[in-house]
């Protein structure tokens, strides 16, 4: 009679494990990139999909110029902000998804002889890839490509900041 209580309830406890739906409302979550050559690291919240294919992404990113031929403005830091769209493009398994996104850019920060406040945009494609088979956990991570606009006249060193290839990889976790 032990044997088959245990049994039961372990029966119950992976039923109910695998029965629960797929996490698609508010997610939060950190990256690391590389935009137009500068590293930088960010924090990221969605929302939740509309129509099943659309989400509202925002980002708040911090990169450094990795500029070496320029000693005096090598590792600078500066800040900007991303609000925009991510649209699923394809869901290949119940744990990998592929999205397109396009954003608007906001350089919010900068060294002194920077002129900050202008306005970018970036667009690529993405993958996300969840931490469970069944798709069912809260956790995923993901890769993204694309390219940026850039900043353009900001420094009197250089024609444009962050324009360029990017690529971003970071965990997410949906709530």
């Amino acid at each position: 009679m032990k044997k088959l209580l245990t049994l039961t309830l372990l029966l119950s406890l992976f039923s109910t494990a695998y029965a629960q739906e797929k996490r698609d409302n508010f997610g939060i979550g950190f990256q690391l990139s590389d935009w137009g050559g500068d590293f930088g690291v960010g924090v990221n919240v969605s929302g939740p999909e509309f129509f099943g294919v659309i989400t509202i992404d925002a980002a708040f990113q911090s990169q450094w110029r990795s500029n070496y031929f320029l000693y005096e403005n090598a590792w600078d830091s500066y800040q900007m902000l991303e609000l925009g769209l991510r649209s699923k493009a394809g869901q290949i398994a119940n744990w990998f998804e592929m999205y397109g996104f396009a954003r608007a850019c906001y350089l919010i920060s900068g060294p002194d002889s920077w002129s900050t406040g202008q306005f970018g945009a970036t667009g690529g494609f993405g993958f996300e890839f969840n931490t469970a088979a069944s798709g069912q956990s809260p956790v995923s991570y993901f890769i993204e490509l694309g390219s940026h606009s850039g900043f353009q006249d900001v420094t009197p060193f250089e024609v444009s900041i962050t324009g360029g290839f990017s690529s971003t990889v970071g965990l997410r976790v949906n709530f």
